[in-house]
């Protein structure tokens, strides 16, 4: 348990790392806001997601001594994003976190999904090796499916700037209830 408990905080840095590699403009477009070496900080964002993605989970699967290193280095990452948007939403400000893709100031979800990340630190203490390979690579999958899930649920509960638009023009629109008049006839 412990050690699916810590692959959904390596799976939220795993799904982070591949949306911020194929959407990496959007994340220099959002890093913007915040920063004046948006290019620099991107690149640093993404090398330091994408190299603990692989370490951690090369590290689960072939119960490396390194992974408490690995893994309580994710969970640094982890506490970078925590301090991060408690940051943004302590001082109010209307800015998006840039840990998702949403343009919408940041929220309590985000700092929720943030604190997730930090689970990973389980893996540091984890009996990785009680588990045969294949049910690390399960635990691996399901803490991924997991993290996707995670990932995506502030922006899924939450209706778009424009749907929510279109729906108060159809609503202006809707025909009211009239009674026939004899007149009308």
């Amino acid at each position: 348990m412990t050690v699916l408990l810590g692959s959904i905080g390596w799976g939220l840095i795993a799904v982070g790392a591949v949306t911020h590699l194929w959407h990496h403009d959007r994340l220099r477009d959002l890093l913007g806001r915040h920063l004046d070496a948006d290019r620099a900080g991107a690149a640093a964002l993404v090398s330091a997601e994408v190299l603990l993605t692989v370490a951690i989970a090369v590290g689960v699967i072939i119960d490396a001594s390194w992974l408490l290193v690995v893994a309580l280095a994710g969970a640094g990452l982890g506490f970078g994003f925590i301090a991060w948007i408690a940051r943004l939403l302590v001082t109010g400000s209307e800015l998006p976190c840039a840990c998702s893709f949403s343009s919408a100031p940041t929220s309590l979800w985000s700092l929720a999904r943030a604190i997730v990340v930090i689970t990973v630190a389980l893996l540091a203490f984890a009996d990785v090796g009680a588990l045969t390979a294949p049910e690390r690579v399960a635990a691996l999958a399901v803490g991924l499916g997991a993290a996707a899930a995670i990932y995506v649920l502030p922006e899924a509960l939450g209706w778009p700037e424009f749907s929510r638009a279109q729906l108060a023009r159809l609503d202006s629109h809707a025909p009211t209830r009239r009674t026939a008049t004899p007149e009308a006839s």
